[in-house]
């Protein structure tokens, strides 16, 4: 899943890495292919409470059932801000920023997301707001500034026809989050992975929370090794060296104990001769802090005025690479 922690942003970044210097004006910087884990294709996110329960262990809430239910918790918030922290480190590049994330509403999810990581004396930012129509994405680099634009009904509708034939490809949070906003991003990793295990722990400012963890599920893994197909023999681990360089195969999901919200997620990966998740590097990791439900915000800042910037039509780009 998911070329960085934020996507794009990651992608940018290191074309801002390649071409800087240039001069203002130039070609503007590829949009990322960013695999990730993707979740189901509606304007109003399935909830996980309209499949069959499972029963909880005692003590320690089972994994799955305790994501499903952070899914439904987040349905209940009319609103959501938070603060945004992310790392990412993929292809000998290491990253870090900071952002602001708002959500409202249901049906459709109103998003607005602002990204900002320091490129040595520069700073790079990707800016994503969408009023569940349209989806305005814009991103700055030294000496180039890119916007998109993707129409938002196209994408569902591209995804829900995919959805019957395979399982959903791999895609960028930053795009989970663009479209159907913290549930679709939380319901892709419980599509994707095999999640196994809860363990207490701590996230952020000592905030009380469970560990949620697992390996990318029998799925995805034929989604991804193609030339793998039938699945190994049992017993035999799948080849994970031979998964593409951004895909991670483990993730790490941190769910507050007491409010189920999903303070934190961490992308990880199996690298040479390494064996256990212990083992594992961090690819990408992104932290939702200072968060805020319910509260008023202004309708105006998911509406997105171009201007005189001439924006792309990224909708095709955006689906393919779903």
């Amino acid at each position: 899943m998911l070329l960085g922690i934020v996507g794009a942003v990651v992608a940018g970044v290191m074309n801002a890495h390649s071409t800087k210097g240039q001069r203002a004006g130039g070609d503007a910087p590829a949009f990322a292919a960013a695999p990730f884990a993707t979740a189901p294709a509606t304007q109003g996110v399935v909830l996980a409470s309209a499949e069959a329960p499972l029963p909880a262990a005692p003590g320690v809430p089972q994994a799955v059932d305790l994501v499903r239910r952070s899914i439904d918790q987040l349905a209940l918030f009319e609103t959501i801000s938070a603060k945004i922290r992310f790392h990412g480190n993929l292809v000998g590049h290491s990253l870090s920023g900071t952002g602001q994330y708002l959500q409202s509403g249901h049906a459709p999810i109103r998003v607005r997301m602002e990204l900002k990581t320091p490129v040595g004396d520069d700073v790079c930012t990707l800016q994503q707001i969408g009023d569940g129509n349209a989806l305005w994405i814009r991103r700055t680099m030294p000496g180039s500034v890119r916007l998109g634009h993707v129409d938002v009904a196209r994408v569902l509708a591209a995804r829900e026809a995919r959805r019957a034939a395979a399982p959903p490809a791999p895609g960028a949070p930053t795009k989970e989050l663009a479209i159907g906003g913290l549930p679709l991003l939380v319901d892709g990793v419980r599509r994707s992975f095999d999640l196994q295990t809860v363990q207490p722990a701590t996230v952020g400012a000592k905030v009380p929370a469970y560990k949620v963890s697992g390996m990318l599920n029998a799925a995805m893994l034929a989604q991804l090794l193609p030339e793998q197909k039938p699945p190994a023999e049992p017993g035999q681990p799948p080849n994970l060296k031979a998964l593409p360089v951004q895909a991670p195969t483990h993730v790490e999901l941190y769910i507050g104990a007491d409010d189920l919200f999903p303070y934190k997620l961490d992308f990880k990966r199996i690298v040479d001769g390494k064996t256990s998740l212990d083992e594992a590097e961090t690819m990408y990791s992104v932290e939702f802090y200072d968060v805020q439900r319910n509260i008023a915000l202004d309708p105006v800042q998911f509406v997105y005025q171009p201007g005189e910037t001439v924006p792309t039509d990224d909708t095709d780009v955006f689906i393919s690479r779903q």
